[in-house]
């Protein structure tokens, strides 16, 4: 798999095409080297701890383009409408339970 580094994002080198006078349906390593693509390694992504991710970024080394990956904290999460009924209720249970106490 080939491919160049543009604005951060990965672009795959085309499968077929022209390349000087010719057209071809096959385009070779060298044909895709020589039109400026590099080679792409893969890495498989590292086990991130919870409330962490891994995001995925690219970067040349050498004569090659390698995956490189980033850990990095997850948002935090907002609580749904559904979450914030429960709390609701469960507050208004409470308070009634005290109230009905004393």
């Amino acid at each position: 798999m080939y491919g160049r580094i543009e604005n951060g994002n990965i672009i795959y080198g085309p499968i077929s095409g022209r390349w000087g006078n010719k057209h071809y349906s096959r385009l070779t390593d060298s044909i895709l080297r020589e039109m400026g693509f590099k080679p792409i390694v893969t890495v498989e992504p590292p086990k991130c701890e919870p409330d962490y991710h891994a995001v995925s970024t690219w970067s040349y080394v050498g004569d090659h383009i390698e995956q490189v990956w980033i850990i990095k904290e997850n948002d935090p999460v907002e609580p749904t409408i559904f979450d914030r009924m429960e709390a609701q209720i469960l507050y208004t249970a409470l308070l009634t339970d005290t109230l009905l106490e004393d």
